[in-house]
């Protein structure tokens, strides 16, 4: 059964993976927070997991956020990534952009701290650690809500000043076992 690498920046990208496991979906996911914090750090330490194998079907993903991240270090985490066979998920300004998109569009204003409020509203108990099976029923939703602002930005927006996420992609390959890139 090919593995799925995940590396992760940080603990609520891990728990929103594990609560994806797709070992119903023809192979199995292998989630980690990467020690390395920094985008080519997260890329590095998935490529040195799928090394760690020989079986040709394995594949990777570094998930990663814009906020804590040098622009430079960010590009060569993507070419990086791209010789290694390694998908990325980024989300501007962090992850949970995409965790509110299970309740809600964002508008292109939101800051920070805007997106943390809101997703407390919808979740009260949120925190970094906390249990994420309860987005299950919405990932749909927020699908559509995802592709929906990348056909209004564009895939630069991810990059640009907007909040945004490119993690509608992914979940999209996984959940269509579509784990050739």
């Amino acid at each position: 059964m090919p593995l799925l690498y995940v590396s992760t920046e940080g603990k609520t990208e891990k728990n929103y993976f594990g609560m994806l496991n797709a070992r119903h979906m023809g192979f199995e996911m292998v989630t980690f927070e990467s020690k390395r914090k920094n985008a080519t750090g997260v890329v590095e330490s998935c490529i040195s997991r799928m090394s760690q194998t020989d079986d040709p079907e394995n594949r990777g993903i570094a998930v990663f956020d814009v906020d804590e991240n040098d622009p430079e270090d960010i590009r060569n985490a993507f070419e990086l990534a791209q010789k290694n066979q390694v998908m990325v998920a980024i989300s501007n300004p962090q992850f949970e952009v995409w965790l509110l998109m299970h309740f809600q569009n964002i508008p292109d204003e939101f800051i920070k701290e805007d997106i943390e409020r809101k997703l407390k509203g919808h979740m009260p108990l949120y925190s970094k650690s906390a249990d994420l099976s309860g987005l299950r029923p919405n990932i749909s939703c927020a699908m559509e809500r995802g592709y929906s602002k990348f056909r209004e930005h564009g895939c630069d927006s991810v990059l640009a000043n907007c909040p945004s996420t490119n993690m509608h992609c992914i979940v999209k390959r996984i959940v269509s076992r579509e784990l050739d890139w």
